[in-house]
């Protein structure tokens, strides 16, 4: 039995194998659809929440991923069992430059705490722009707002940087920021709500160097993000220092949130500012750590703006699919054929065998003389044993337990019928 169990268990098994069927789950789309109007969302109440977001940081953000927005697929709570899902990522990419010194020329207007001035720019002579920069302080980023915006750069978002930089002496401190768009498709791992790694989130160019800015695409994208953003520092609280000399250290909440974001604490900025001078500052600025903030501040506004809703200012993100494979446990029956064909073959080769080891069956040699018990065999074997017609003669009253005791005796009937005809046979 144990052999036949080991031999059977090897051929035939139940076996558990992991499957991956694809299933489609209802997906909300992170990013905006060409229906939503940027510059008309109400950025000054979305801001806001920005703030308190980057204070919680156990807070899930489901649908964002540094500055990389994916869409979201809605996955049962109850079906635990979603593995991945195919969904497009779209990630927001920064390019920056500064405004060429020979281009600038500042014309103050304002006498003391209002002081502030007209900042002019061109391209190349083919077009020309101004904004408003208010008093200048060292080691801060201030988002400015456009005066004059030029035709060639709509999209495009002004700055005001007194940083450390590395760059030539030619190069003033104005930065222009373009926003570009790259969306591919992607894996999302369900089970812990990451993109796979081999999507490019990179936002910036990784340079350490400025360079002179250009004007980028303009597309409806970058157009409605360049509104939001001046928008946003319209519409935010801005905080006034006073200082030395009739002069004042002014600033947005927006502003502090991007220092922040740099690592320059706004307040030692302020407490350290003892004039109206960008000169000696202490802390550098690289355009990659530029440029990533930019871009992560941007998808995370996005982010917000589409978890809001239309009904809090935000806009209403469009519901799409997503293909999504789940881990299903199944059972199937293992057939090995190795055991079965030697099993087969084996088995052919005792049939061939049999009868050259056992010979032919001879009929006369193992045929039975008495086919049944019937009376006239019986009679017929009292006749051919001696001893048991002497045994049953001697009994008077042919009872049954008379008779069954006269016939326990041992005696081969084979043998007695052989002899018997064989002297019968002899006779004859």
């Amino acid at each position: 039995m144990l052999l036949l169990h080991i031999g059977s268990s090897s051929i035939v098994q139940w076996q558990v194998f992991n499957s991956t069927p694809v299933d489609i789950l209802i997906s909300d789309l992170a990013f905006p659809g060409n229906a939503v109007n940027m510059s008309q969302l109400q950025w000054e109440e979305i801001f806001p929440v920005l703030q308190s977001i980057s204070l919680d940081a156990g807070m899930s953000t489901y649908g964002l991923s540094n500055n990389t927005l994916y869409d979201m697929p809605r996955v049962p709570t109850v079906n635990g069992s979603f593995l991945e899902a195919s969904v497009n990522a779209t990630t927001l990419r920064v390019q920056c430059g500064l405004v060429p010194n020979l281009t600038i020329g500042m014309t103050p207007f304002g006498t003391g705490v209002s002081q502030s001035y007209f900042v002019n720019f061109s391209l190349g002579g083919i077009d020309k722009g101004s904004f408003i920069v208010s008093t200048t302080w060292k080691d801060f980023v201030r988002l400015v707002f456009p005066y004059s915006q030029c035709t060639m750069c709509p999209q495009t978002i002004f700055y005001v940087i007194t940083t450390g930089i590395d760059v030539d002496d030619s190069v003033r401190d104005a930065v222009a920021v373009n926003l570009e768009l790259d969306t591919v498709p992607a894996m999302l791992n369900l089970q812990e709500n990451q993109l796979a790694s081999t999507t490019d989130q990179t936002a910036s160019s990784s340079s350490t160097s400025w360079s002179t800015w250009s004007p980028g695409d303009a597309i409806d994208f970058s157009v409605g993000m360049a509104t939001a953003m001046n928008s946003i520092s319209l519409g935010v609280t801005e905080t006034t220092v006073d200082m030395p000399d009739n002069h004042f250290f002014a600033y947005t909440e927006f502003d502090a949130y991007m220092m922040n974001l740099l690592g320059i604490d706004v307040a030692s900025v302020a407490a350290a500012a003892g004039s109206n001078s960008s000169a000696n500052p202490s802390v550098m600025l690289t355009p990659s750590q530029f440029e990533n903030a930019v871009a992560q501040t941007t998808a995370k506004l996005l982010w917000i703006s589409g978890q809001l809703g239309e009904s809090a200012g935000g806009f209403q993100r469009t519901v799409g699919e997503s293909r999504a494979t789940t881990n299903a446990l199944q059972w199937r029956l293992h057939l090995n054929p190795i055991p079965v064909i030697i099993a087969s073959l084996a088995s052919f080769t005792a049939l061939v065998l049999v009868p050259f080891i056992i010979g032919k069956k001879s009929y006369k040699q193992h045929s039975q003389w008495i086919s049944g018990t019937s009376v006239l065999e019986c009679l017929w074997l009292e006749a051919q044993s001696e001893a048991l017609d002497s045994r049953l003669t001697a009994i008077e009253e042919p009872r049954s337990d008379r008779l069954r005791a006269a016939g326990m005796f041992d005696t081969c009937l084979g043998d007695t019928g052989r002899s018997s005809l064989t002297s019968m046979a002899e006779v004859e």
